[in-house]
Order: structure tokens, then sequence, then C-alpha cells
């Protein structure tokens, strides 16, 4: 990866979840039945959108203002090639799940937990780009906990396909 292409590579990594309505439900809404709710403009929770829910930096750990489910999508760590080579990069999905939101029902009534759904969508939607290496719970404050899903990107001109 180039340093030149670092941002955009971000934003379609963002742009290849938002082909997800499933994903989007699960964040969006705050119902117990996220899935059986109506589709909406998978717009709306992108960067800048209305309802913004998949957000390219890390959490603010100091948030609970709203309860809410969010994807925040950011590079921890960039090692160098030479000046302009971005080599073996990891790529942090931290899914933050306000705690009253983590049972869900599917559309079977089936009892799951929502942050293991939505990591399961984001590994699904990139299992041909990404290299999933763990996942790991995290205590983010008093109202939200997340689980992190880390990956390496094995196919960088594939996340250009998927602009938004």
């Amino acid at each position: 990866m180039k340093l030149l292409t670092l941002s955009d590579d971000l934003v379609n990594l963002m742009g290849s979840l938002l082909s997800n309505m499933e994903l989007a439900k699960l964040v969006y809404y705050t119902k117990a039945n996220p899935l059986a709710q109506p589709d909406f403009n998978i717009v709306d929770i992108a960067p800048f959108g209305s309802k913004e829910r998949i957000i390219p930096h890390p959490f603010d750990i100091d948030y609970t203002e709203d309860v809410r489910s969010q994807i925040h999508i950011y590079f921890p760590i960039l090692e160098f090639e030479n000046n302009q080579i971005v080599e073996d990069c990891l790529v942090f999905f931290d899914v933050i799940v306000h705690t009253s939101l983590w049972t869900i029902v599917d559309l079977d009534h089936k009892k799951k937990i929502r942050p293991y759904e939505i990591a399961r969508n984001i590994i699904h939607e990139l299992k041909d780009v990404c290299s999933f290496q763990e996942m790991t719970h995290l205590a983010v404050n008093e109202e939200f906990q997340a689980i992190r899903v880390q990956a390496q990107i094995l196919k960088w001109n594939d996340l250009h396909a998927n602009d938004y």
C-alpha cells in the first residue's frame, strides 16, 4: 500500500461494510429485533451521515451521551518499508455497543449477541480482502463494551472496487 492511498483505503474498507444491510441494521437500530426493522438509506450511517455509526478513528472512551452501536475502523500502527510504502498493516474494527443493547433476537426469534453478530458480518464482508487474526473483548467505560476484531489487509487493490 502506498502512503498516498492510505485515506482512500480506509474509506473503501468502510464502503465495503456499507454494502451489507444486515450489518447496517445491527449497528443502526437500537431495538431488540434490529433485523426485523425496515431497510434504510445505508449512507446515513457512513461518515458525515445523519446517524453516523461507521467511524474512521478510535472510540472516545469518555463518550456516554447516547445508547447506540458503532464500528470504529482505523490503522493502529503502520510499518514503512521505505518512506512511501506501508507494509504489514494492521486494521482494527472496534465494535462498540452500549451494554443495554448486547442481547438481540434474530428473525427466527433466536437470542443472539449483537457485537458478535456485527463482528461476524464484518468478517464475512471482508474475508477476501483481510486476514482476520484475533478478536478481543474490551471494557470501554461504564456504558459501553467492545469487541475488537484485528486483521491484516491482504489485497489492497480489491478495496478500490467498493467505493461508495
